[in-house]
């Protein structure tokens, strides 16, 4: 016994804990509660803050690489070496979201794409060449397509240029009617649910038409075979062909030529629309015009009033205020409405009987 003692005595000592059960076993309730319970709850509510924290910050950065990347990629959008090199970066800076990195990345882009471009030739390209440099099988790219158009379904005019270039991108049956849901979620958005699918098909129709109107006029005004975009945008010869020579009859001008040539009309500084000789082109307020124009070069001429001139060339009349000559009729300044020079204006004569015409 002695032998065991001094043993037990030179032995080091090993240290341990003791379980819960043998911790609280005999305590009373109020001493669990503030030495185990509230200790352990507080650590609890440090470590979700902690964590709530972390990945807040983790989302916003993700959110911000992501939208860097599509914002990067539609801007160099047909450019096929910038895009990769593009995507090839972002994907080593997105690498730490792990397996769902690649689906982020291109579900990202195809909705900032569909937003921002229009269907063309040139889409549809670029788009097939984006879900190659993801390595997609078609069956896989309609699925991303689809499942992109069903999270924005109040986005449709993004979700009807996806099913267009989903449609003409992917080459496979199967991949084609995987694009369905996409057809059904259109055509559930109009009230009549049995012409929806046909109103959708006839949409998608029209836009290829578009694209391809907007195609031959972008081309230039020298052309006199067909323009090349037809066949990628699903049009058969027959419908190019028309497309084409309307086109041509028009002088092959664009949209935008179209929408900014049309607006030759110009206002006044009080919204009056003015005519070519640069007066009002209401005849009531032609004759109130006049009229200012005679009380001002009669102000004038009693001193301290405004002076009002005349364009020799077209007409145009322009009234400055006493005092703001230096900066309203320069020695710069030219006719707005036909490029007149400055001593090309002179001051109206105004005959003496001029009230009575009013």
């Amino acid at each position: 016994r002695l032998n065991q003692y001094m043993e037990q005595k030179t032995s080091p000592r090993k240290f341990q804990i003791p379980s819960m059960k043998e911790y609280i076993k005999g305590k009373d309730f109020s001493v669990i509660l503030v030495t185990v319970m509230i200790p352990s709850f507080l650590v609890y509510l440090a470590t979700k803050k902690v964590f709530t924290v972390a990945s807040s910050k983790v989302d916003e950065k993700s959110d911000f690489l992501l939208d860097s990347y599509a914002a990067e990629m539609v801007y160099h959008d047909g450019n096929f070496d910038e895009m990769k090199a593009c995507h090839s970066d972002y994907k080593t800076k997105l690498a730490y979201l792990g397996p769902v990195r690649n689906d982020a990345m291109i579900k990202r882009f195809l909705e900032l794409y569909a937003k921002k471009k229009i269907v063309s030739p040139q889409a549809i390209s670029s788009m097939s060449y984006v879900f190659s440099i993801y390595k997609l099988s078609e069956e896989k790219a309609a699925k991303t397509l689809v499942d992109v158009c069903l999270s924005m379904p109040e986005k449709i005019a993004s979700a009807g240029k996806l099913l267009f270039i989903g449609s003409r991108m992917l080459k496979t049956n199967e991949a084609k009617k995987a694009l369905d849901p996409i057809k059904t979620m259109l055509s559930s958005s109009y009230r009549d649910d049995v012409s929806g699918p046909s109103i959708v098909d006839m949409a998608q129709q029209a836009m290829g038409e578009a694209a391809y109107r907007e195609t031959v006029n972008a081309a230039g005004k020298r052309q006199s075979s067909l323009t090349p975009g037809w066949e990628i945008l699903g049009l058969t010869k027959e419908v190019a062909t028309t497309i084409f020579e309307e086109a041509k009859k028009d002088k092959f001008v664009s949209s935008r030529e179209a929408h900014y040539g049309s607006q030759s009309t110009r206002y006044d500084e009080k919204g009056r629309a003015l005519g070519k000789d640069g007066k009002p082109q209401n005849p009531e307020e032609r004759a109130a015009a006049e009229k200012e124009e005679r009380d001002a070069i009669e102000n004038g001429s009693e001193g301290g009033g405004d002076m009002v001139k005349e364009c020799s060339q077209c007409g145009y009349t322009i009234a400055i205020a006493a005092g703001r000559e230096s900066k309203f009729f320069g020695p710069g300044f030219k006719c707005p409405n036909c490029g007149a020079d400055k001593d090309q204006f002179s001051t109206p004569e105004i005959p003496d009987d001029a009230d009575k015409l009013l």
